[in-house]
């Protein structure tokens, strides 16, 4: 739900390649520097796939039960323990 909701409200979503693409064109058109505008959008996707790739993977980590902070971690690892130290009493 955590990732849902940075994908929704993230550039990623709401401006498309197509709709960026589109708006260059019509730039270009009307002022013929098209060169520049193409590097712009090129340099603009180049610099958000990293942040497509880290959701992507914070994504993956939370959809398996990770936990994400390092007192979540030790708060789990405790709980495991005590319950095998259970078990083995029983």
């Amino acid at each position: 739900m955590f990732v849902d909701l940075i994908k929704s409200t993230s550039l990623l979503v709401t401006i498309s390649a197509a709709e960026l693409m589109t708006q260059a064109q019509l730039i270009a058109s009307e002022t013929f520097r098209a060169g520049g505008l193409s590097g712009d959008l090129r340099d603009l996707f180049r610099d958000l796939l990293p942040v497509s790739q880290c959701l992507l993977l914070l994504e993956r980590s939370i959809h398996a039960g990770v936990p994400l902070s390092l007192a979540r971690r030790r708060r789990l690892t405790l709980a495991r323990t005590i319950l095998a130290e259970e078990v083995l009493e029983r």
